[in-house]
């Protein structure tokens, strides 16, 4: 069987060449953006060894020669299968499995460096040779019953992977990569233990059982088809990445400069005389200044050594970078206008308090004068009063005298 899957794989690649036009041969190393270019389909050799089928499909998650990450789904079914042995005889599988796998390749190690076994430089790297680290999650049913004993249940589980990969064969218009690797990790397992009947007839229920254990999941040796061979995938850098950050870099040092304090030092003393008067115009001309150091800063993304898509990811980050100015700039003039309302407001309540103590003065100073008029009204009443006493006890000692005079002449 498993000889039969390989030649399958390998005249499949030749089969559709023939019906592909010439010039797709010459494509960009390592795919572009399509699905095709991004897609493996593969099988494993040692699962067909054991008389299980099996099919599994990998997707890299950015498309061309340097990306280093992909995911993988795959599945297993061998499940009521038909053969000659006793049908106390059983090998039901059932598996699904999803894997993250991170790809890379050592470089060699300069002279002079000191070995480090989790560096990813060796002295004598194997530059064909592509590593990766994953992690899995897998699900299955099963139902083995080799003999007088059988166990039928579920697993699941989840660890990690690890493997190298390979060129094998190499066509016009798809490659066939060689993967050897294995798993291993934690499962959980619940299944039912059975026993054979006399007779040889069925099997009937002893007990079941529920464990956690560590396990190697799965040793492969898997033929994968894709369109790019692995040789020209998972490459180590990417040289157009320097030249990015280089670019964007720079933009973004010319583009520091671009601030309401660089607009403020430039103005003419006219046109900051007149922008202290009219806010509207103040801001009209700054986001003047600032929409022409973008268009600069974006006409020099013609002469840059990169790529059409980090050239518009750059001018995006142009975009982005203006907006963020300007919205600074709007900000710091509602500050300018806060504070403003606020010592106006500052200026109106300590005019309000002193108009208010002024009043309150005033009425102080009325009624003082009120309570000295009532004061000196009360004291000549008094003074009034002291002189009628004062008067009529002068009367009464006249009267007096003359009352004794009368008498004395009587």
């Amino acid at each position: 069987m498993a000889l039969i899957v390989l030649g399958c794989t390998m005249v499949f690649p030749a089969l559709s060449y023939a019906q592909v036009d010439q010039s797709t041969s010459a494509q960009e190393p390592g795919g572009g953006g399509k699905f095709i270019d991004r897609l493996s389909i593969r099988t494993n050799v040692v699962d067909w060894l054991i008389t299980v089928p099996n099919i599994s499909f990998g997707f890299d998650l950015t498309p061309g020669p340097y990306n280093n990450q992909s995911v993988l789904w795959g599945l297993k079914w061998n499940w009521n299968t038909y053969h000659k042995m006793p049908s106390y005889y059983v090998f039901n599988v059932f598996d699904t499995r999803a894997e993250y796998r991170y790809h890379f390749r050592f470089t060699e190690r300069q002279k002079g460096e000191k070995p480090n076994f989790f560096s990813l430089k060796r002295a004598h790297p194997r530059p064909w040779l592509a590593h990766y680290l994953g992690a899995y999650a897998d699900f299955s049913t099963f139902s083995i019953k080799p003999g007088t004993m059988g166990r039928q249940g579920w697993q699941a589980g989840a660890g990690i992977s690890y493997g190298i990969e390979m060129p094998l064969y190499q066509y016009k218009t798809g490659a066939i990569d060689l993967e050897l690797g294995a798993s291993a990790g934690v499962t959980a397992a619940t299944y039912n233990y059975y026993e054979l009947t006399e007779g040889n007839t069925s099997y009937r229920l002893i007990g079941e059982a529920f464990m956690v254990l560590p396990v190697i999941t799965e040793l492969r040796a898997v033929l994968s088809w894709r369109k790019h061979s692995v040789k020209d995938k998972y490459q180590v850098s990417d040289p157009e990445i320097p030249r990015f950050r280089g670019a964007l870099g720079d933009m973004r040092s010319s583009m520091a400069k671009t601030t309401k304090k660089a607009f403020d030092e430039a103005a003419l003393k006219a046109d900051r005389k007149r922008y202290a008067e009219s806010d509207s115009l103040y801001r009209a001309a700054f986001v003047e200044w600032v929409e022409g150091d973008m268009a600069s800063e974006k006409n020099k993304l013609a002469f840059a050594n990169i790529t059409p898509e980090h050239q518009k990811q750059i001018a995006d980050e142009i975009d982005r970078l203006g907006k963020q100015v300007i919205r600074d700039f709007d900000a710091e003039l509602r500050k300018k206008h806060q504070a403003e309302k606020k010592e106006q407001h500052a200026k109106e309540a300590e005019a309000k308090k002193a108009e208010k103590a002024k009043q309150a003065e005033e009425k102080k100073a009325e009624a003082e004068v009120k309570k000295a008029a009532k004061e000196a009204e009360k004291a000549a009443a008094k003074e009034a009063k002291e002189t009628k006493a004062k008067e009529a006890k002068v009367k009464e000692t006249k009267k007096e005298k003359v009352q004794k005079e009368k008498k004395e002449k009587k």
